[in-house]
């Protein structure tokens, strides 16, 4: 019809002629991918091997570090995770006038704490002594 070349239906094509290209092409890339595995394979060894002795000072020194100041350790871990629990726990703690017998000094070490880690705004409106001072004079004797 008009003198045009007939088009085949791409289904209609002979793909043999791919194969040996397309063949090639996953040889090479099988190659390439075993070179780079073989190549990174030894360099992970090496690199892992190399922390062995790094990772066993940094846990004799943990162990270290544990024996002074316990670390791991924190009394919560033995109480029920309730907040009301928790709560009695915290008050009972910083009240100075707790069965405790340290006074102020742990509400003092809170504040103080708390007072660290308060961004520069915060802390320019952050009275520890007087907030200290407050909580101590209204504080009701039971």
């Amino acid at each position: 019809m008009y003198g045009l070349p007939v088009m085949k239906n791409h289904c209609e094509q002979d793909v043999s002629t791919y194969i040996p290209n397309l063949s090639t092409f996953f040889e090479g890339l099988n190659n390439s991918t075993n070179s780079a595995r073989e190549s990174h394979t030894t360099d992970l060894q090496g690199f892992f091997n190399g922390l062995g002795p790094i990772i066993r000072i940094a846990e004799q020194a943990q162990i270290k570090l544990d024996r002074l100041i316990a670390t791991p350790f924190s009394l919560f871990d033995f109480f029920n995770e309730r907040e009301e629990d928790l709560s009695r726990i915290l008050g009972g703690m910083l009240n100075p006038s707790g069965t405790h017998g340290q006074g102020d000094a742990f509400l003092r070490l809170f504040l103080e704490a708390v007072f660290k880690v308060l961004d520069k705004e915060v802390k320019e409106g952050f009275p520890t002594r007087d907030l200290c001072n407050h909580y101590l004079s209204g504080l009701k004797t039971e």
